[in-house]
């Protein structure tokens, strides 16, 4: 990827995207394991916390990669909108995980 690019901050932009979808399948993975430790009524509870935070996570990522599906610049709002989708996914998330 850096030989491919033309400058370093190019790179940047396609090599992160790349580590943060492995990670943030890493953490749905984690996630899951854990979840199956739950109480059958703590996961009736908190069912739709949990989809709407893989939602979140899932929304967050393609957005992150968004400018490599259209093989544009990122733009500044694009990754901000980004940083704060997977913030609150990742806030949502560890609040959830440890409940078990």
């Amino acid at each position: 990827m850096l030989t491919i690019a033309k400058t370093r901050l190019q790179a940047f932009h396609r090599i992160l995207p790349v580590s943060g979808v492995v990670f943030a399948m890493l953490l749905a993975l984690s996630f899951v394991f854990n979840a199956y430790q739950w109480e059958p009524n703590i996961v009736a509870e908190y069912t739709p916390a949990v989809i709407s935070s893989l939602v979140m996570l899932m929304l967050g990522v393609v957005i992150w990669s968004w400018h490599i599906i259209k093989h544009s610049a990122p733009a500044k709002g694009q990754l901000v909108v980004a940083f704060l989708s997977l913030m609150v996914t990742n806030v949502g998330l560890l609040q959830l995980y440890w409940l078990a």
